[in-house]
């Protein structure tokens, strides 16, 4: 193959990290030819300067899909659009600030914070467990109808206090919904799957088919629980939790058939490698790489990070320092672009949904940029028309229960 010139897209760009015996070569080829960015061009100039080795690598890569080629004149500079404007958007009793000319609506209101948001497969209804209400519900016409009910609640036991009890969600199939729970003594927490009955009605939190802990163990290792984060790919599902202190664990349970799950066990102690202590949003990327956010304490510090792994290795392969509070959520869109809401627990105007851009001017080339303003989002998810929904935790009354909702950014947004 005759090249013109090459072109390396940003692992952001292609959802998710190359196969790892491709990374030391490909950061080897960035560094020395200085390649940064989602469309960098390998020109006339740098090819010459590459040795038969690094030409053959490339010619590779191209192969498998992994770099472009084109033999296309150089493009001129693509001129960058000028920065929106933001305005202040009013909906019901929610004021939130967006990039001008976005829109978001309100789904609905009533909500108690709302942690964990998933979409049926088939029939796109939505799913919210409504922690503090101790219930699953999911929304039809407008409405919030019940579908699992009766979780135990407790305190978070954060300042200010806030009640828990179902905190994520994920579907298997379109019938079987899994649940992850934090209402419960130490040790009973569990991943729990349910079939949902058809015609719909409500069932109980104790009807689970299968409910998975992971209690104690020798020698004096705790509980795992507060299941926030959840994750499913075709063979396992993944899941972050709170209890052993500076692990930070992502867990996995297999699934020996796609409606089914079984063996939870501690996989990633994730706080060890990316030295922040808690767990929280998780998502699999379109790569197959597991993407995990980390959290510090609830305070001012900007102290979130996204990390990629390897499912099999463990091994983290790549950190990026967020630049924002209390990350609880990451996701991809259909695009293959990289969403994050930070939480802001205790910022009340910090709270938003960011978009994860290319800046050269950083270590790592990437940035969080702020796409939309919200109070207090927790959890988020894309339908499968790139519809994005966000449950908003909202303020918080002194019995620990929350003004929470639903909102709605649609899919002609491109996002």
């Amino acid at each position: 193959m005759a090249l013109d010139r090459i072109y390396l897209g940003s692992c952001l760009r292609l959802g998710g990290l190359f196969p790892v015996p491709w990374l030391a070569t490909i950061q080897h080829l960035m560094t020395t030819f200085r390649i940064s960015g989602v469309t960098t061009l390998y020109s006339k100039t740098c090819l010459p300067q590459m040795d038969r080795f690094q030409k053959v690598m490339c010619a590779m890569l191209i192969q498998l899909g992994l770099c472009g080629a084109t033999l296309a004149q150089e493009s001129p500079a693509e001129k960058k659009p000028e920065e929106p404007k933001q305005e202040i958007k009013t909906e019901g009793t929610v004021e939130w600030k967006t990039i001008s000319g976005l829109t978001i609506s309100t789904i609905l209101e009533g909500l108690n914070n709302p942690t964990g948001i998933a979409v049926q497969p088939e029939t796109g209804i939505i799913f919210v467990a409504d922690s503090g209400n101790g219930q699953v519900v999911r929304i039809v016409d407008g409405k919030a109808e019940s579908v699992i009910t009766e979780f135990p609640k407790e305190s978070l036991g954060t300042t200010p206090s806030l009640n828990i009890g179902p905190l994520s969600l994920a579907f298997l199939d379109a019938e079987t919904l899994v649940v992850g729970s934090g209402g419960e003594p130490a040790g009973a927490d569990a991943i729990r799957t349910y079939t949902l009955p058809n015609p719909p009605a409500p069932t109980k939190f104790d009807s689970a088919k299968v409910a998975l802990s992971l209690p104690p163990t020798d020698p004096g290792i705790p509980a795992e629980g507060n299941f926030f984060g959840l994750a499913v790919s075709p063979t396992a599902i993944y899941t972050t939790s709170q209890g052993e202190a500076n692990k930070g664990w992502v867990n996995v349970g297999n699934r020996p058939a796609a409606e089914s799950v079984d063996k939870l066990v501690r996989h990633i102690p994730t706080a060890e490698t990316t030295g922040v202590p808690q767990a929280m949003g998780i998502t699999v990327t379109p790569h197959g790489y597991l993407l995990v956010t980390n959290i510090g304490g609830l305070g001012p510090e900007k102290d979130s990070v996204a990390a990629f792994f390897e499912v099999s290795s463990k091994r983290m392969l790549m950190k990026l320092q967020l630049e924002l509070h209390d990350v609880t959520a990451i996701a991809y869109s259909a695009r293959r672009q990289m969403y994050a809401i930070d939480m802001a627990w205790n910022q009340s105007d910090a709270g938003g949904v960011y978009r994860i851009v290319e800046d050269k001017a950083l270590s790592n080339g990437l940035k969080a940029k702020l796409i939309a303003k919200l109070p207090h989002p927790t959890a988020m998810c894309f339908d499968s028309d790139g519809a994005l929904y966000v449950t908003l935790r909202g303020a918080i009354d002194e019995k620990g229960n929350s003004q929470g909702m639903l909102v709605r950014i649609p899919s002609e947004e491109n996002l």
